[in-house]
């Protein structure tokens, strides 16, 4: 077999290897899509249910007063801004990232000396490293789906980074579709309570809700309850990040393995071609040699 032939065989076989892994990654991505989804989706049935309480709360007279000294609901003055960058830790995700960073260098470069960051995902820990931003802290082992143990250590850092602060903001990619992941950003803190939604059950109504009694202190209880609707807020974007990375990371390798198989082709076609051609040459030359012998 001629040098090209063997050379041709060669990136036939590192192709179909490539198309292999990246047929591996895509049933992965797709397998932690499911895995994700099944934790996505009753967690935003807790989180609606969680806003309902919470909205029956701010309905009372007392509990709203007691809220006026909560550190996470006061407006603060200043052009200090936190801010909480989710990306994936790992790459092979096509624009994943890249789209996060773009709407990050769209929207927040310009305020550089005022940001002060929280990188969450090993991607976003290497970009801001590199480009010596202040970082408040990292945490590049973010996982597939975050344990509340992970969720709590963030929160505790965004409310340590509040008092540093006017405003914490957090850029992730909201989930639309399994096609449509957009870059976005929403603010933190200070928590607006005109932000929750007010639906109420209809056997709780503005009569009933000033007669309520809450025990041990009122004071304890919206402090928790804040901390809880901002740890299930956080637990939530990361959730639906994750879920933007994997279906990113499914389109990406889909295309990989089409793009591998194109190329399979392609190479199988040209290779044939070559070995035709080398053993017509070869015919002709066996027929040439019978003819000079006789």
């Amino acid at each position: 077999m001629s040098m090209a032939l063997k050379e041709l065989k060669n990136r036939i076989k590192a192709a179909d290897n490539i198309k292999q892994i990246t047929r591996a990654m895509k049933l992965i991505a797709s397998v932690k899509i499911k895995k994700i989804q099944r934790a996505f989706l009753p967690f935003k049935e807790y989180f609606k249910n969680l806003q309902e309480i919470v909205s029956v709360l701010l309905s009372n007279t007392d509990f709203k007063l007691s809220l006026k000294d909560l550190d996470i609901l006061k407006q603060k003055e200043g052009n200090k801004i936190g801010l909480v960058v989710i990306t994936s830790d790992k790459g092979l995700c096509g624009a994943f990232n890249t789209n996060i960073f773009n709407y990050f260098e769209k929207n927040y470069i310009n305020l550089r000396d005022n940001l002060v960051i929280v990188a969450v995902g090993k991607k976003a820990v290497s970009y801001f490293n590199t480009r010596k931003y202040n970082l408040f802290a990292t945490f590049d082992k973010v996982g597939d789906i975050p344990s509340f143990e992970f969720i709590k250590k963030l929160r505790d850092q965004v409310f340590d980074l509040y008092k540093n602060v006017s405003k914490v903001e957090v850029i992730y990619a909201r989930y639309y579709s399994a096609s449509k992941f957009i870059p976005v950003s929403v603010k933190l803190l200070p928590f607006d309570i005109n932000l929750v939604d007010i639906k109420r059950d209809d056997k709780v109504t503005l009569d009933n809700v000033d007669h309520f009694i809450f025990e041990p202190f009122l004071e304890d209880i919206g402090q928790e309850i804040f901390e809880i609707y901002v740890s299930s807020l956080i637990y939530q974007l990361i959730l639906e990040s994750k879920l933007s990375e994997f279906s990113a990371r499914l389109m990406a390798m889909n295309t990989a393995t089409d793009n591998a198989e194109n190329l399979i082709k392609d190479l199988k076609l040209l290779f044939f071609k070559k070995r035709q051609e080398a053993i017509t040459k070869e015919l002709l030359e066996i027929v040439a040699g019978v003819e000079a012998l006789k």
